[in-house]
């Protein structure tokens, strides 16, 4: 079965969300293709990268594509509404080009589970 994950947050970034995907992940890709579409890491990351509209990772089994979305500190509500829509904006046209059995949508942004919708 191929699984798509969605969420803004994956390892480096260091979020509650970030870890629970990554262990979600994890035990899926034992038995299935997963795929987990996500930001640039900017949630207080081991590691950042550059700006790349769309960027391609491996992590074991699991393909990692992450989408040039902005990564402004989360201290203002702004910046971190910027990053909410950037990561959407961009995701929901990358998501739509996946062929996937099951759509994951999890809590980052708080409204994802529209993204996982379309």
């Amino acid at each position: 079965m191929r699984i798509l994950v969605l969420n803004e947050y994956f390892p480096p970034d260091t979020s509650a969300t970030a870890k629970i995907a990554a262990a979600v992940v994890d035990a899926l890709a034992e038995r299935h293709e997963v795929i987990v579409l996500c930001g640039r890491p900017s949630y207080d990351p081991s590691e950042r990268r550059p700006f790349k509209l769309l960027r391609r990772e491996s992590r074991g089994k699991t393909v990692v594509e992450r989408v040039g979305s902005t990564t402004f500190p989360r201290h203002r509500m702004l910046h971190r509404l910027s990053n909410y829509l950037s990561y959407v904006m961009l995701a929901i046209p990358r998501a739509l080009m996946i062929r996937a059995d099951v759509v994951l949508a999890m809590t980052d942004p708080p409204f994802e589970g529209i993204v996982g919708r379309s």
